[in-house]
């Protein structure tokens, strides 16, 4: 059993709110935009596999220039990624030495879902029609609440301990696996990969 850090993973309103996604009580999701700096590979590896549980499998498009803001070996860095069904998503390179970030913005066919302050809050707008304009539909009012961020580590510990005393491992899987996060750090070093060549060519 191999169980790995993406702590987001077991955040209870989180693991909700992308099952909703997947299930498709907020439709097609149109474009999702994530905010992070220290590394793409670090934080940016949580940022790949959180869009990971809304979005599923991403392919590289084009990758920005790199920051070094925090690591000499993995630079923050912004991209452009592509959901299978043909979602657009932005990653958007911040810079640590002036603030950290860790946000995301799902734009969705039936609403807008955004988690805030690296999980610690939670907004979401549902699509409602205009009471302005005839036949235009626009976002409602904000829905907001604290996030439930503070529970996942001892929700990934719970289970852990229960998949490793449940006799059958199937019934009660990891959350967080080798899968989930060789897929990230495989697009993850795409995207610092591609950087590091753009950034070769213009010097």
């Amino acid at each position: 059993a191999l169980a790995v850090n993406y702590t987001r993973r077991w955040a209870p309103d989180l693991v909700t709110l992308a099952e909703q996604v997947r299930a498709g009580d907020w439709g097609r999701v149109l474009s999702a935009t994530g905010w992070y700096t220290k590394g793409v590979v670090h934080n940016g590896g949580h940022m790949v596999d959180l869009l990971g549980m809304f979005v599923g499998p991403m392919d590289l498009v084009a990758a920005g220039s790199p920051v070094f803001d925090h690591w000499d070996h993995d630079q923050t860095v912004s991209a452009l990624l592509t959901a299978t069904d043909g979602a657009s998503i932005h990653l958007v390179a911040g810079d640590a030495r002036a603030f950290t970030q860790f946000e995301l913005v799902l734009t969705c066919e039936k609403g807008e879902i955004a988690m805030r302050d690296g999980g610690f809050g939670i907004e979401t707008r549902r699509v409602e029609g205009s009471g302005t304009f005839a036949g235009y539909r626009n976002l409602g009012e904000r829905a907001a609440s604290a996030g439930r961020y503070e529970e996942a580590m001892s929700l990934a510990i719970a289970n852990i301990a229960d998949h490793l005393d449940n006799a059958d491992p199937g019934a009660n899987p990891l959350a967080s696996t080798g899968r989930n996060a060789l897929a990230a750090q495989r697009l993850c070093e795409a995207i610092r990969l591609a950087a590091l060549a753009k950034q070769k060519d213009e010097t």
